[in-house]
């Protein structure tokens, strides 16, 4: 076993099964605060984890974030896999577009991934991100929300990149990161997603939960910058016309009833200040 001391968060880890399969890969950190995915990665390590078959391919997303204890360094990684035009040039000077590259070369390798994530906010609650080519792939994941339409909205992340290349990419939202069940959360989805596709050894969860289908359909962006209203919880439904908060002076409300998220004050001007989910039959 080893300490988690000396995990170089630099080095892509590579686990061979013995029997051909899938090749999967596991990211955490894409956000250097969100600890439960590197947690759980380094705990595979530490225990030197056996698979049945494929290969399976574990990388700590922002390496310097996540010794420094913060989101990013220069900028928020999980939008930067996407044509490179399509990018500033201050995200392409940035050093988390040269972990993206390095990150990128081993997504075009691979079949499958799943990315892990937590949130700083104490009102998170864990779902699933994908769109509706990987609903095969998360069924044994024992979290009710399958949410969709993140593409669209938000381009740029793993999970995009993965679809853009006919592949598949999953996204998890664990919970939040002052949760000590988040990191159980990430073990049993991982756990779960894993041995669904044959790659460790294990029993599926039996009577899961119904899942909800929800998908993605508006998201606010900041003109100077915004204070929300009142706590919303992630994935609460409210009705059209609600106060959600305002931008500098400006009274912000929604347009349409549905489920809202991410919910957060920002700052500075186009940021994402929240967004907008509506149910839709899987």
């Amino acid at each position: 076993m080893r300490s988690i001391d000396i995990i170089d968060y630099e080095k892509i880890h590579r686990i061979k099964g013995v029997k051909p399969g899938k090749k999967v890969v596991i990211i955490g950190g894409v956000h250097g605060n969100e600890v439960c995915g590197v947690r759980l990665l380094s705990k595979f390590i530490e225990e030197d984890i056996k698979i049945k078959s494929g290969e399976l391919i574990l990388i700590f997303g922002n390496p310097r974030a996540i010794n420094e204890g913060v989101r990013f360094i220069d900028t928020n990684l999980n939008r930067l896999f996407q044509s490179e035009n399509k990018l500033s040039k201050k995200e392409k000077e940035s050093y988390e577009f040269e972990r993206m590259k390095t990150i990128r070369t081993v997504l075009e390798e691979a079949d499958i991934l799943i990315d892990i994530h937590s949130s700083n906010s104490i009102v998170s609650k864990p779902f699933i991100i994908c769109e509706n080519n990987s609903y095969n792939l998360v069924e044994n994941i024992p979290f009710e929300i399958i949410s969709s339409g993140w593409d669209e909205m938000q381009p740029g992340g793993t999970d995009y990149f993965m679809n853009s290349i006919n592949k598949q990419g999953v996204c998890i939202e664990c919970g939040s990161n002052t949760d000590p069940k988040t990191l159980e959360n990430a073990t049993k989805a991982v756990s779960q997603f894993l041995i669904g596709l044959g790659i460790i050894e294990g029993n599926l969860i039996d009577n899961l939960a119904e899942k909800k289908y929800l998908k993605v359909f508006f998201q606010y962006k900041t003109k100077t910058n915004f204070i929300p209203a009142q706590e919303f919880s992630d994935f609460q439904f409210i009705k059209e016309n609600t106060l959600i908060g305002y931008d500098d002076k400006e009274l912000i409300t929604n347009q349409e009833s549905g489920y809202i998220l991410f919910s957060r004050e920002r700052i500075n001007p186009n940021e994402e200040g929240f967004l907008m989910a509506k149910e839709i039959n899987s």
